[in-house]
């Protein structure tokens, strides 16, 4: 999985394998959060989001996910 720095106050990289549709979300603090079933459609969204924060807290935060990757 390769990983993308993104703008934002909290979240520091973002990666996506399409293939599983797993999304890694690595914050500013140190903390790993993985989440399964995510569309590439929402991973797109996401990454090119105005506000990456806001995004994540509205369409991925509430998402099971798993710590680390």
């Amino acid at each position: 999985m390769e990983f993308r720095k993104v703008m934002s106050n909290n979240i520091n990289h973002v990666g996506y394998d399409q293939n599983t549709g797993k999304l890694t979300v690595i914050f500013r603090d140190g903390r790993v959060y993985s989440y399964g079933n995510i569309a590439f459609k929402t991973y797109y969204s996401f990454i090119n989001a105005t506000s990456i924060g806001r995004y994540f807290a509205i369409y991925i935060k509430h998402r099971p996910y798993q710590r680390g990757y």
